[in-house]
């Protein structure tokens, strides 16, 4: 099947096919993004990269670039310097992500709603004294 022939068939709306001497098939950047994704590692890797930012934006305000070119002589990465909390934070906000990517919501939808999801849990988290736990039964003594 060819593009223009995929196109007419689904009304596909970001996509346009022009035949001719200078035939050419052009798709919106999100469309040709994902398209390359599928056949080249190196923009899976992006892809995960702008969604580690995404995640680093939501929750400390500013991408790992952004936070190593503050502070040129530090090392490691952004997260090396989370506590307990922000790490369970991180991970609760990677794994709602992976649902609202399923939902199909735009980055822009996500990222309002995986920084309220981090208030929140921080939130939740900082009346919780993991000293004020009581420990399960049979578990290791004191």
């Amino acid at each position: 099947m060819t593009p223009k022939r995929w196109i007419d068939s689904t009304a596909a709306i970001g996509i346009v096919s022009k035949q001719g001497r200078y035939a050419a098939t052009y798709a919106h950047r999100d469309i040709a993004f994902e398209f390359a994704s599928w056949i080249s590692p190196e923009q899976i890797a992006y892809k995960y990269a702008n969604e580690a930012d995404l995640l680093n934006v939501a929750f400390f305000g500013r991408t790992a670039k952004q936070w190593r070119d503050a502070d040129p002589g530090r090392k490691g990465n952004i997260r090396d310097d989370a506590d307990l909390n922000q790490l369970l934070v991180l991970a609760n906000m990677e794994s709602y992500n992976a649902v609202l990517i399923g939902q199909g919501k735009k980055m822009s939808e996500r990222l309002v709603l995986l920084r309220e999801l981090a208030v929140k849990q921080m939130e939740t988290l900082s009346l919780v004294s993991v000293d004020s736990l009581k420990r399960l039964p049979g578990g290791d003594p004191e």
